[in-house]
């Protein structure tokens, strides 16, 4: 299977967990209710990334972070 790289924008602690919206010219928003403690909320994107994507959650990687808040899922597996 082909990876694609999709740069997201996480916003721990919101209302609730949401896929959706442009955070400036390339990011995806990931509003996730979990708080940034203990990667609760870099799992909780990851998850809800897999689940916007019909995809298993073993399917979507974390690759590479740039800041706290924006880094690039993967999604793909081994051929």
């Amino acid at each position: 299977m082909e990876e694609v790289r999709i740069p997201i924008r996480v916003k721990p602690g919101s209302s609730r967990t949401r896929v959706g919206g442009r955070y400036g010219q390339t990011s995806l928003i990931v509003s996730v209710s979990a708080k940034a403690i203990d990667g609760a909320a870099t799992e909780a994107a990851l998850r809800a990334v897999a689940e916007a994507l019909g995809m298993p959650r073993r399917a979507v990687l974390l690759i590479c972070t740039s800041s706290l808040k924006s880094w690039e899922p993967a999604r793909g597996t081994k051929s």
